[in-house]
């Protein structure tokens, strides 16, 4: 059981992960007194972890601990930096209804960056969010905002992992099945875009560009924007996909069957 649990955290949802500083942000004391609302607590690293009472075993919410702390240290690494300076409250609840009863929203995961706060859930089924969310609290608080496939992209390299694949092998999966979205529609229509082909596209784009040209050009590139992209890489951004491209056709596809 704890075996399949740890495996199954891994799971990442498709749809229903956000970022909300733009709303109202319901306090970390709010929820921990919600009336109806019970919680076993725990603060380790930073992380004030809260348990839906009487959801989860003392194996699962160690199981649960280990993989975010993990996810955090990777995060923390890539960025350079030792340690994050600030608490974050991480609520956990076993379905999307007890998040909407804390939040009045409704997904699998949220990140309130500013306030430090994450909500997720880790239902039976296996499924879970909350270490993107990490991710984009972490470095959006750090090194600030960016745009959108660049704070999606940033996570999704830090797990290397879109729903089970590697990312460069999923992307050269898609790349065969002639899923790719060009580079200029990445950048400009990615929330009008797919999910499915959007969110691991541009996790495989940041991997490229973080590996291959390092930190500094990723941060500065982070900061700046998109559109300075070429100044920033020396490149075309034809020359860019195409280097990209390159690098993930290295990349053995067997074995993937990926929602066609």
């Amino acid at each position: 059981m704890k075996k399949l649990f740890v495996l199954l955290i891994v799971s990442i949802a498709l749809q229903g992960c956000a970022v909300y500083d733009w709303f109202s942000t319901p306090t970390a004391s709010k929820s921990l007194n919600k009336d109806n609302f019970s919680w076993v607590s725990d603060t380790t690293d930073k992380v004030a972890y809260h348990f839906y009472k009487g959801s989860y075993s003392k194996e699962e919410m160690q199981a649960v601990k280990n993989y975010m702390q993990k996810s955090i240290q990777r995060t923390l690494s890539l960025i350079n930096q030792k340690e994050y300076p600030a608490t974050i409250d991480f609520f956990v609840t076993p379905s999307k209804d007890k998040i909407q009863e804390l939040t009045d929203r409704t997904g699998n995961a949220f990140a309130y960056q500013k306030d430090n706060i994450i909500y997720a859930v880790i239902a039976k089924d296996g499924k879970i969010n909350g270490s993107r969310q990490f991710n984009y609290t972490i470095v959006g608080n750090l090194w600030g905002t960016s745009d959108v496939w660049l704070e999606k992209g940033f996570a999704i390299f830090s797990d290397d992992n879109w729903h089970g694949y590697k990312i460069h092998e999923l992307n050269k999966y898609l790349l065969d099945k002639n899923k790719l979205l060009s580079i200029s529609d990445l950048f400009n229509k990615f929330k009008s875009n797919p999910t499915a082909f959007a969110y691991p596209q541009a996790g495989s784009l940041v991997k490229y560009l973080y590996e291959k040209y390092g930190i500094e050009k990723f941060k500065t590139l982070w900061q700046k924007g998109s559109g300075s992209i070429e100044k920033i890489y020396g490149k075309s951004l034809a020359e860019i996909e195409k280097e990209w491209k390159n690098e993930i056709k290295k990349y053995d596809a067997q074995g993937i069957d990926y929602l066609m």
